[in-house]
């Protein structure tokens, strides 16, 4: 009996496997009700044959995809061996292209990224601020502390609450 595929299924499983699987759960499911040496050991024996039936289809399966690997192009290749080797796609940290006098650069350590990061977010801004702009906010914020220090601040938040 042949079993839908599905797009999860382990590639080596075939029609019978899932039926030795099965058979095999209904033995160990027997096996405590009914301790007898024999189900015991037919236990064991329907055990060992149903694993070396599993391994010997997924060495199998293996061995087949290793040869269609001589035919395929080199894309499809790397995805053969990816999924022959159980390698998942990682997202890896992509360097950062740094222009310097010498030409570009590629920064590819924790280290060096953090400290361009920090040179680009934090020094950066602050050595781009304009003195202008930095003396007149800073102006303004002296005469809102010197006008509510005096109490002449606004006449409606100054009031009384009353309900």
């Amino acid at each position: 009996m042949q079993k839908r595929k599905l797009s999860y299924s382990r590639p080596w499983i075939d029609g019978q496997i899932p039926d030795k699987l099965k058979t095999l759960r209904k033995q160990r499911r027997k096996c405590p009700l009914q301790k007898s040496p024999s189900n015991i050991t037919k236990y064991e024996r329907m055990k060992e044959d149903t694993l070396e039936t599993i391994t010997k289809a997924e060495n199998e399966w293996f061995l087949n995809e290793c040869e269609k690997l001589e035919n395929a192009s080199d894309r499809q290749k790397w995805k053969m061996i990816n999924r022959l080797t159980n390698q998942t796609p990682a997202a890896e940290v992509q360097p950062i292209r740094k222009e310097t006098e010498n030409g570009v650069t590629y920064l590819f350590e924790d280290t060096e990224m953090m400290h361009e990061l920090e040179n680009h977010h934090i020094r950066k801004l602050s050595i781009n601020h304009d003195s202008d702009e930095h003396n007149f906010i800073q102006s303004a914020v002296d005469e809102l502390i010197k006008s509510a220090q005096d109490g002449q601040g606004s006449a409606l938040m100054n009031e009384v609450i009353s309900l």
